[in-house]
């Protein structure tokens, strides 16, 4: 499948990040030392293209879970200095 107007350009990104797996099988090392996929095992990959609308939905709720989350890792990360400064401060700083 070749970019155009009727794919949105972050939805085929996204849909190829799901192939990771496949990519994993497939990938071989060329002569040179790189890594290296062949054409015939590209061709054969499948992609589901619904359309441009359901492409821009998918990935809007894709990105918003995605903020989520990466909201969550920075709390996570705050809540461990917050925890770990009250630890020190009750025990001492142990190093």
């Amino acid at each position: 499948m070749e970019p155009n107007a009727e794919v949105n350009t972050s939805f085929f990104r996204l849909s190829l990040q799901q192939q990771a797996a496949h990519f994993d099988k497939v990938l071989e090392t060329a002569a040179h030392g790189t890594l290296k996929i062949n054409t015939a095992d590209l061709l054969k990959m499948k992609i589901s293209l619904p359309n441009l609308e359901t492409q821009r939905a998918i990935v809007a709720e894709i990105e918003a879970e995605q903020a989520l989350v990466n909201a969550n890792r920075e709390l996570i990360r705050r809540m461990e200095a917050k925890i770990k400064s009250a630890i020190n401060r009750v025990w001492g700083d142990a190093r």
